[in-house]
């Protein structure tokens, strides 16, 4: 059992039926649903940029091309054209 801070989180990854919760020094696995966890995140902060990533938004560093980056990690993850759009314009929205 783990108690894990909302906003330590980068982003969440999804293994199959395998979701990983990514932070700062370390990855926390459990068994559950992306669309379930989807569901119970505040749209706020946490967004879908790819079938298999919820990214938290305050997180990220750099968008380049189909790539995000983030602050303090060195992890690289990738957006989909589907959820590109969705994406961009929820951050030019919240800056």
């Amino acid at each position: 059992m783990y108690s894990v801070n909302i906003n330590d989180i980068y982003f969440f990854e999804k293994f199959e039926r395998k979701i990983e919760i990514v932070l700062k020094d370390k990855r926390i696995s459990f068994y559950g649903s992306f669309i379930s966890l989807e569901k119970m995140l505040d749209e706020r902060i946490f967004i879908k940029c790819h079938k298999s990533y919820i990214v938290n938004i305050s997180k990220i560093l750099t968008i380049y091309k189909d790539e995000i980056t983030f602050k303090d990690i060195t992890n690289l993850i990738y957006i989909s054209n589907n959820y590109k759009n969705i994406l961009m314009n929820k951050i030019i929205n919240i800056r």
